[in-house]
């Protein structure tokens, strides 16, 4: 309860929005005692799914969260959190990582995106690797992890919702950015 109360402090989060957009909005920071709460819960879990295992190349150092921070999604007027299409308020497709980068790197090594909600009607649409767009709901406690390089958007919502969102790197890992095309939107 005390985790999920901090999440919901609006003055923790950066009001000029996320991209510019003034109705995704996250936490300026993850140095808050929420995070740490939920960094040593989370990679219990993904530790214990075998999220964290690296290649021989590491030596046996294990990945690590980075960059967690809170979402809050303010409510769109007239947006239909039913619709199954892309609407004014989605963010564009993209991927978290640049694609031709992990291209590179051993599969277990590649960096993961970890989606965590807190609040019913947490969303999000995602297109599997070689696979066709869906939208994933999640329930409180549920945590979604997915490859850095899986294109997906997140969705506007009609009433307000918090969520958590983190990366989690391989050792020696940085991303240049946080938002990256989908390899199908370049042609």
């Amino acid at each position: 309860t005390a985790t999920v109360n901090s999440i919901h402090v609006r003055e923790c989060y950066d009001e000029k929005g996320i991209n510019g957009d003034d109705k995704r909005l996250q936490t300026r920071s993850a140095n808050h005692d929420w995070c740490r709460r939920l960094d040593d819960q989370m990679t219990g879990v993904l530790q214990a799914l075998g999220h964290l295992r690296t290649s021989e190349r590491h030596k046996g150092v294990e990945k690590k969260l980075h960059k967690m921070r809170a979402l809050l999604s303010l409510e769109r007027a007239g947006y239909d959190d039913t619709a199954t299409e892309a609407q004014e308020g989605d963010q564009k497709p993209h991927t978290d990582e640049p694609t031709d980068k992990l291209r590179k790197m051993a599969d277990v090594d590649k960096p993961l995106s970890v989606f965590y909600a807190i609040e019913g009607s947490t969303r999000i649409r995602i297109k599997p690797l070689d696979g066709e767009w869906m939208t994933i709901h999640l329930k409180p406690g549920d945590m979604l992890v997915f490859r850095g390089d899986v294109c997906h958007c997140g969705l506007g919502y009609g009433s307000v919702n918090h969520r958590v969102h983190a990366y989690v790197y391989p050792p020696g890992y940085s991303s240049p950015s946080s938002l990256h095309p989908c390899p199908d939107e370049l042609g």
